[in-house]
């Protein structure tokens, strides 16, 4: 490092965080947020549909497939 600067000492941290969470429980988080957020983007893309389906019914157009 640069004159005047110290460096930080992460081993510590990181040892107890090791032991805290295993990398089999990372990844089930991680798949937990994937399934989410792909749940949440369907809903997102049906609730579109949706809307645009009942607005075009509403202003009286046939609705396009």
């Amino acid at each position: 490092m640069g004159e005047g600067t110290t460096g930080l000492d992460f081993s510590g941290l990181i040892s107890a965080l090791t032991g805290a969470v295993s990398a089999q429980q990372i990844i089930t988080y991680m798949a937990a947020i994937v399934a989410a957020g792909i749940g949440i983007y369907v809903a997102y893309v049906f609730g579109r549909k949706a809307v645009r389906a009942f607005t075009r019914a509403i202003k009286g157009k046939a609705p396009t497939m």
